[in-house]
């Protein structure tokens, strides 16, 4: 492999629920197990529930701070907000990133606001912070 270690290999994965005429692709990379996962962002449009049944193990062991978009889809997945807490760690908090102020460094920085989720009402594209308490 001239020198160059292979440390990554990607794959595509079409899921059974994709209908006719569209592209729903994920790209799934495969890479040696890691030290620690400090941070996920999921934009699946609609396959959030699918993902976070996916995370349980990585949120328990490494409990990185999710972002992920909720969308009036995301929320049609589930039965109500007791299903979508059922897939996360007892203490993990669900907040809304403030959509009026700008996001950069969203895991470090003081300037972005968090508010309660309104699960009933999602909004479109709005942006949730899945974090466990004290972080």
């Amino acid at each position: 492999m001239n020198g160059r270690k292979k440390c990554a290999q990607t794959a595509a994965y079409k899921p059974r629920s994709a209908t006719q005429g569209q592209s729903q692709t994920a790209v799934i990379a495969l890479v040696r197990a890691p030290r620690s996962i400090d941070a996920v962002r999921v934009d699946v449009e609609g396959f959030e529930k699918n993902v976070l049944l996916g995370l349980q193990q990585t949120l328990a062991k490494y409990r990185p701070s999710v972002l992920m978009e909720f969308s009036p889809s995301t929320q049609e997945s589930f039965a109500g907000i007791d299903e979508f807490r059922s897939l996360l760690p007892d203490d993990y908090e669900i907040a809304t990133v403030n959509p009026h102020n700008k996001v950069l460094g969203i895991f470090s920085s003081p300037s972005y606001k968090l508010i309660d989720v309104d699960f009933d009402h999602p909004g479109s594209g709005l942006n949730i912070l899945l974090r466990p308490r004290g972080n």
